[in-house]
């Protein structure tokens, strides 16, 4: 039987061995670079950034995409056949729907924007099951300056230990060097296992702290102790596309 994948920018989501948020809060510094993630499809973003999101859909069908940690503004969804986007970012609504989860149609795209404001490791995901087994996620690190030395409750470690799953280092579990990309899951399963591994991937962060400094103790940053961003102007943009179904 053919095993198909699905892609952002031909990069296919692998589960790795630690999950993501793990690697954030223990890997240092080095969390800021995305190659510590693994096959994630990591994209790091910085606390205050005002992040856009473009997808082309290149697909011949329209996919529901869900955003985790976010109520995105949708500033452009038009109809099917549209094509891709034309790279201008003109006469968008002054107060544009927001929403958690937007349908891009087929041969179309979507303009999505957010406000990096809640520290975390946050999937972005074709909301039908198979498709995200098939890899077509993605993964937003937001503000991994304030995920470092994050600490978890020890019934999360607990569960992490009686299945197995290491909850330190990079992606392959290395603590000495982030950087060491040995043992890095780099081709995707061919058997379905279903969703049981996304909750440890985007767990809700609700811890706040005071404490900004980058050391083994550090807490998440507090949003409303930290400076407003520069200027809202300041567009992150983040261009997905979709690429057509692959077997492997």
């Amino acid at each position: 039987m053919p095993w198909y994948s699905a892609y952002f920018n031909n990069v296919t989501y692998i589960n790795q061995k630690v999950p993501t948020l793990y690697t954030a809060a223990t890997t240092g510094e080095f969390n800021t670079n995305p190659i510590v993630y693994g096959e994630v499809n990591p994209f790091i973003v910085n606390y205050g950034d005002l992040v856009q999101i473009v997808v082309n859909n290149i697909d011949a069908a329209a996919h529901p995409f869900h955003l985790h940690g976010h109520h995105f503004q949708v500033l452009d969804r038009p109809r099917s056949g549209t094509g891709n986007w034309p790279h201008r970012d003109v006469n968008y609504a002054s107060t544009p729907v927001k929403r958690d989860t937007v349908t891009v149609m087929a041969n179309s795209f979507a303009v999505l924007r957010f406000r990096a404001d809640n520290p975390g490791t946050w999937l972005f995901h074709c909301h039908i099951e198979w498709h995200v087994e098939m890899g077509l996620t993605a993964t937003i690190i937001e503000a991994p300056e304030c995920l470092e030395g994050l600490t978890f409750p020890a019934d999360h470690i607990a569960a992490c230990q009686k299945a197995g799953i290491p909850y330190q280092g990079n992606a392959a579990g290395n603590t000495q060097n982030p950087l060491d990309t040995t043992g890095f899951i780099t081709v995707p399963p061919t058997d379905y296992t279903g969703l049981v591994l996304l909750c440890l991937l985007s767990l809700s962060l609700s811890q706040t702290g005071t404490n900004q400094s980058r050391s083994p103790q550090s807490q998440l940053c507090c949003p409303s102790q930290r400076p407003p961003p520069a200027s809202c102007s300041k567009v992150n943009v983040v261009n997905w596309m979709i690429r057509t179904w692959t077997t492997r």
